[in-house]
């Protein structure tokens, strides 16, 4: 055997090695559950659109809160801090009704309603959250101020 090939099963022997010792991290949640949060996405940017129409306050307080949301991990923490916010206090009722309807829809599997009573369930569930309140304001025609504009 010549050394360029010895070399070429070391490389490959060596890669198989690093495969065996680093297990591939599988999903903590279904796959159908990427589609269970596009669904809730587009449930919360429908539901809270007609909460927020007509409300500027309203959109830019949740515009300036978004990035503090974007930080929780369950969604019973995000409609708690919804509710503690007077400005925005009128989306968590929305927000947790559409919620429960998306989990009780008929084409939500029972490996969805266990993922989400996980960690990274929950944390899906409120990134889709977010994301929802985000299209709601983007199709309400929000347009955060300009930096300075307040002064």
């Amino acid at each position: 055997m010549t050394a360029s090939r010895l070399a070429a099963w070391l490389l490959v022997l060596a890669g198989c090695a690093t495969l065996v010792a680093c297990p591939i991290r599988r999903p903590a949640v279904p796959a159908e559950y990427f589609s269970f949060r596009a669904d809730l996405e587009t449930a919360i940017a429908d539901t809270t659109v007609s909460v927020m129409s007509g409300e500027t306050l309203m959109q830019q307080r949740l515009y300036g809160r978004l990035p503090q949301l974007s930080a929780i991990v369950s969604t019973d923490s995000l409609i708690a801090t919804l509710e503690a916010d007077t400005v925005i206090e009128r989306l968590a009722g929305p927000v947790e009704a559409t919620l429960a309807r998306a989990l009780g829809a008929d084409g939500v599997s029972g490996g969805v309603r266990k993922a989400f009573k996980k960690r990274d369930g929950q944390r899906l569930a409120v990134d889709g959250i977010i994301v929802g309140l985000g299209k709601a304001l983007r199709r309400l025609g929000f347009e955060p101020a300009p930096d300075g504009a307040d002064d």
